[in-house]
């Protein structure tokens, strides 16, 4: 069993519905039937398995990114290559320039990124089975907002140019389904009851926004309207839609069906407004579902909870702080948790490192930075404060 989390990517609708495109000669998804639509999360869950995940990563200073694999069972990271004595930094190299986008559909791992070496319309999608063995490359158009990539369990469906289109990855024809469905900087943010939530601005009032359902035919109804200076939504799980009252800190919740309640008031004692410049002591909030609690990731402005996690209990409405931190970009933040899985928590943190590079000036300067590592924690321990960290074995640097 494992349980993917990602955050909610909000972002501006300008545009709304366009016709259908012309039929396609591909095999058309609308074809069919009962598709399970999902979108991909961000970071290690979007190509987990139960083995470990996939990642692309840079091991050598001033090196390409290459395609590896985080192993459970030996608690280490490898690359996926299998040539002997392989340096990887060539095209000899199977993993060598891996598209930083990953995604696990089934028994293949999709890879898309980087531009093609003579023509930047077009990237590189390869293909690979489950071993890791590359089995194809080929290009397709550039320009896929792949945050916002989400899929059916066949096809890779995503927008390019405000363009709703899908990606069979074993030919890499891509097919339009909506002309003009939305604009670039809209993405998808989940799924309720099995249709894919879209988050966007209203086009006739630009001060409010709007979540909308995507139909089976591909049509937009809209499902949430709110005021983003009033608003935060905070994530989607359980066909439910998490958000919170940015003027009173009550974390609340709203069904398929529209209907909203209140899950807790504890967080308002932190809310404290100045009305007359729209300024607000919560600067941001995030947020996800664990188990029977929702964990509120809050960013509180003059007070000592600076960046602070909430674990808010679904059956009482009491919030409790989480302690564990990971500290990088000069401040502490709350653990993140990427997927919850048999093992424990997937979780990362940070190790400072020292990286050296050279100015304009031909000069080398030496500045502190980190490392991502990544690990378990077991639920247990997470909400009691223990750091009782696993941590994976990493060669990126």
């Amino acid at each position: 069993m494992k349980r993917f989390f990602a955050a909610l990517a909000l972002a501006v609708l300008l545009s709304g519905c366009a016709q259908p495109a012309p039929a396609s000669s591909a095999a058309s998804p609308q074809a069919q039937p009962a598709k399970e639509w999902s979108v991909f999360p961000l970071g290690p869950a979007s190509a987990l398995t139960e083995q470990g995940f996939y990642s692309t990563d840079v091991i050598v200073e001033d090196g390409a990114s290459v395609l590896t694999f985080y192993d459970f069972d030996q608690m280490a990271q490898r690359v996926v290559c299998d040539v002997p004595d392989c340096s990887h930094d060539s095209d000899a190299c199977p993993a060598w320039k891996a598209g930083s986008h990953l995604f696990l559909l089934g028994d293949t791992l999709l890879s898309l990124g980087g531009p093609t070496d003579d023509d930047y319309d077009y990237i590189y999608l390869r293909r690979y089975d489950t071993d890791g063995h590359l089995v194809g490359t080929r290009t397709v158009l550039a320009g896929w907002e792949l945050a916002g990539t989400f899929t059916d369990g066949q096809f890779l469906y995503g927008c390019i140019d405000g363009d709703l289109l899908y990606l069979d990855p074993d030919s890499g024809l891509e097919t339009v389904i909506r002309r003009k469905f939305l604009p670039s900087s809209y993405s998808p943010i989940g799924t309720i009851e099995n249709q894919i939530m879209w988050n966007g601005t209203d086009p006739e009032q630009p001060t409010q926004q709007v979540l909308y359902r995507m139909e089976d035919d591909f049509s937009l109804t809209e499902f949430f309207r709110y005021d983003p200076s009033e608003v935060n939504l905070l994530c989607i799980d359980h066909d439910h839609l998490y958000w919170a009252d940015m003027a009173t800190g009550e974390i609340k919740s709203t069904d398929a069906d529209g209907q909203t309640q209140t899950l807790s008031t504890a967080l308002s004692q932190y809310i404290f407004t100045r009305p007359e410049d729209g300024w607000c002591s919560v600067q941001s909030w995030s947020g996800q579902v664990l188990g029977e609690k929702l964990l509120v990731d809050v960013l509180i402005e003059q007070t000592d909870l600076a960046s602070t996690c909430f674990a808010i209990n679904f059956s009482t409405g009491e919030a409790t702080i989480c302690t564990l931190t990971d500290y990088w970009n000069g401040y502490a933040h709350p653990v993140a948790i990427w997927a919850e899985t048999d093992r424990g928590l997937l979780v990362s943190q940070h190790e400072p490192v020292m990286r050296t590079t050279m100015g304009q000036d031909g000069c080398f300067a030496t500045f502190e930075s980190s490392r991502t590592l990544y690990g378990f924690i077991d639920a247990e321990d997470f909400f009691a404060g223990r750091p009782e960290y696993r941590m994976i074995s990493s060669i990126s640097i």
